[in-house]
């Protein structure tokens, strides 16, 4: 995921989020999928977006979506991750209100950006600990090679799939969209692809 980060950065020039499929996740972890359901889902929900990029579909759902629902997604959204920010350094106020002032401080630095020097200060804390080489695995993995069948394929879309589609478009493709519009203009990308 890390790499499709940096790839979709280095083709769009521009910070491009990978969004992941938060609402299949949550359902395929809690009733416990088979591999073959997941990869069927993904499948499924992959189809539809590359149906609504070939036929035009997505740029005629974003004309008729009013901009105050954009809006809307985009306060809801920072509120909820700001909500679980807070959630997540209520167990070490130290540490979350040194993040904060990371942030505030290398937000603009070309030379070091803010995520990088969190990230750094993330891998000296592990280390420090003790811990950091039971995060480190050299060597490459492949997950195994699963098949699904069409009936799977039906199933994960009417099990999560067809949330997923909603939730994504929404927030992953609409509000993303807007935003950068808004402070790439120059540079700003169709809302055909970013599936």
């Amino acid at each position: 995921m890390g790499l499709v980060n940096i790839v979709t950065g280095l083709v769009f020039k521009i910070p491009m989020p990978l969004q992941p499929k938060k609402a299949i996740a949550a359902v395929a972890i809690s009733q416990e999928w088979s591999p073959s359901l997941i990869y069927s889902s993904g499948f499924g929900t992959g189809v539809i977006w590359l149906f609504h990029a070939m036929t035009g579909l997505i740029n005629k759902i974003v004309r008729v979506t009013p901009h105050s629902v954009i809006r809307g997604i985009q306060l809801a959204l920072g509120i909820l991750l700001a909500y679980k920010g807070f959630q997540m350094i209520s167990g070490g106020w130290l540490l979350g209100v040194l993040s904060i002032l990371i942030l505030l401080i290398f937000r603009k630095n070309k030379y070091a950006p803010a995520a990088l020097v969190l990230m750094v200060l993330g891998l000296g804390i592990m280390g420090f600990q003790g811990k950091l080489l039971e995060i480190i695995h050299l060597g490459i993995s492949l997950p195994p090679v699963t098949s699904f069948t069409s009936r799977e394929v039906w199933e994960g879309l009417l099990l999560a799939g067809f949330t997923q589609i909603f939730l994504t478009l929404t927030n992953a493709v609409i509000s993303t969209a807007a935003l950068v519009k808004e402070y790439w203009p120059d540079k700003a990308v169709s809302e055909k692809n970013w599936r």
